[in-house]
């Protein structure tokens, strides 16, 4: 059995979360675009996994496994892990992957935190090639 070829962990020092899509009307084509927060958060993410792997290149070849860990402190309110999930696949597009297509899987949970804080853990595994 191969082991993987690489591996991309970042944490993040707040609870990531997608937020609903928004629509405006220019010139009679209809715009999808993002609040704020939901853009920052993306941000933050491409930035502390460019920080931790500055010669990583897009791969449009390989298959990737995403591990997400949600740790939950104080009352941070009501979170939903398929928000998580998203705002993680979108932000990686172009960074890690080519298209999300090429996660073959995603495993996402939730742990409360001994320490009251909130963070966020992303593992993305590329997956050995076939040989």
């Amino acid at each position: 059995m191969q082991t993987s070829e690489l591996n991309f962990s970042i944490e993040v020092p707040e609870i990531v979360r997608q937020g609903r899509p928004r629509f405006t009307t220019k010139r009679k084509i209809i715009w999808v675009y993002y609040d704020e927060k939901t853009r920052r958060q993306r941000k933050l993410l491409v930035d502390l996994f460019r920080a931790g792997y500055p010669n990583v290149q897009v791969d449009d070849k390989a298959q990737f496994k995403l591990f997400i860990t949600v740790i939950k402190g104080k009352s941070k309110g009501r979170v939903d892990l398929d928000n998580v999930i998203k705002i993680v696949m979108d932000a990686f597009t172009g960074i890690i992957w080519k298209d999300d297509s090429q996660v073959s899987s995603v495993t996402a949970a939730f742990e409360n935190s001994k320490q009251g804080e909130s963070k966020t853990i992303v593992l993305v595994v590329k997956e050995p090639k076939d040989e």
